[in-house]
């Protein structure tokens, strides 16, 4: 359970540097939007080989592709490639590369 709990704390430092980073090198967002994590990451529970539940909420449809939400997925992308995961975020959503 502490070598889950530690890779928890890492996943999250991670995961919030990645946003952290991706949104302070971006022009400010166009409209509100928030970022949610689910299931087994979300409840603490997770393991490396866990899936990742991500939703990004977004609180106007039309910007759905601005140059800022595409950054912050690609952003998310680069982490998930570095977890060793075998998905990309294409223009039409996250896409199965086939490298498992």
């Amino acid at each position: 359970i502490k070598a889950q709990e530690d890779y928890q704390k890492t996943f999250f430092h991670l995961l919030q540097h990645t946003i952290k980073s991706s949104t302070e090198s971006l022009t400010p967002a166009p409209c509100d939007w928030g970022l949610y994590l689910g299931g087994s990451r979300a409840r603490g529970d997770a393991s490396p080989r866990s899936d990742l539940d991500i939703t990004l909420l977004i609180a106007q449809e039309k910007y759905l592709k601005h140059a800022f939400f595409q950054a912050l997925l690609k952003g998310l992308q680069s982490l998930i490639i570095a977890l060793g995961d075998c998905w990309q975020w294409t223009e039409n959503g996250f896409q199965a590369t086939g490298i498992q």
